[in-house]
């Protein structure tokens, strides 16, 4: 499936309790932190320490092909694997 790497998208952060994420999957306790398109998240991403990466997720607009709207780890880190990922 191809994805609209140039979709709205937002990235949100969630506070840390005891080293683990907070809140649910509503994005209820999490703050926006950067706004933009799909391929710019997920350089964004990708450019946080890996053992704070956990604490973000993204929401996105449902043009951008990716099934779910709010992406979790697991799905930026499938994403970010694709050989169609923009690199420029």
């Amino acid at each position: 499936m191809a994805i609209d790497y140039d979709a709205a998208a937002s990235l949100h952060k969630w506070g840390p309790l005891e080293k683990k994420r907070a809140g649910d999957v509503q994005m209820f306790g999490s703050t926006q932190v950067w706004t933009g398109t799909l391929v710019g998240f997920i350089k964004q991403y990708l450019a946080k320490p890996r053992a704070e990466r956990h604490l973000y997720n993204i929401m996105v607009d449902e043009a951008a092909s990716t099934r779910k709207t709010i992406l979790d780890a697991a799905d930026i880190e499938a994403i970010a694997k694709r050989d169609d990922l923009p690199t420029g």
